[in-house]
């Protein structure tokens, strides 16, 4: 079902990434720094990024309420799994108050331990409006 949402959007491996990583590192910095928003998985992405990891930002913005119905479902699915995760929940609030505008969607992977950061962020990249992580160690047992 994700998929079939996803499809009425361009692939991320085909979308353009343009923002540079200063303007996206400091929006981090400036997130993790606010003690009302300073959750768990903004923590460990800011750290992965401070220690080097690489930030990935794609061009266009989705509205929001569309992400948020897709995270739901995937929160669902990886509960169901039992994968661990960090800050889902949060990220998916964060976005259902966002309504209808348009955020752009970025990425920090992490090799060890194997851990994919998602970023939701403002269309100007400068804001920081939720940040996820889901463990990816369930990839290397399929």
């Amino acid at each position: 079902m994700a998929g079939f949402i996803w499809s009425q959007y361009a692939p991320l491996s085909a979308m353009k990434c343009s923002v540079a990583a200063d303007t996206l590192h400091r929006a981090l910095l400036e997130v993790a720094m606010d003690p009302e928003r300073d959750g768990e998985a903004f923590a460990a992405c800011r750290r992965e990024v401070a220690a080097g990891a690489v930030i990935r930002v794609w061009d266009g913005g989705t509205p929001a309420s569309t992400l948020a119905a897709i995270y739901v479902r995937r929160l669902r699915l990886i509960q169901q799994r039992g994968t661990p995760e960090v800050g889902f929940a949060e990220a998916v609030q964060a976005l259902r108050a966002c309504g209808d505008e348009l955020v752009r969607i970025g990425a920090v992977d992490v090799q060890h331990p194997s851990y994919h950061f998602q970023l939701f962020l403002s269309l100007s990249a400068t804001v920081v409006i939720g940040c996820l992580g889901v463990d990816q160690g369930w990839k290397t047992l399929e």
